[in-house]
């Protein structure tokens, strides 16, 4: 039972120290909002189509099953979307 009590206490100690850590940084801001990079894609997935095959065999020696997946963008009704063919 004591064992018990040692260890709880011990926990306890532990959140104690985690909230008063935490408390003591909470008014302080990580980063400026003009030092955090803003990322531009240089090209969109899709755009000029693509083309995926995928093949499964069993053992590496019988042909189970192939699979082709195209993608390309599209308009439709006025909306920017990908037209996906398998």
């Amino acid at each position: 039972m004591f064992r018990r009590n040692m260890n709880l206490l011990a926990a306890l100690w532990v959140v104690v120290a985690f909230v008063l850590g935490s408390v003591s940084e909470a008014g302080q801001h990580m980063n400026k909002p003009e030092s955090v990079p803003t990322y531009q894609l240089k090209f969109y997935p899709f755009e000029g189509g693509e083309k995926a095959v995928y093949r499964t065999s069993w053992n590496g020696l019988v042909s189970v099953a192939t699979a082709e997946i195209y993608t390309t963008s599209a308009v439709v009704n006025g909306k920017h979307s990908y037209l996906i063919i398998v």
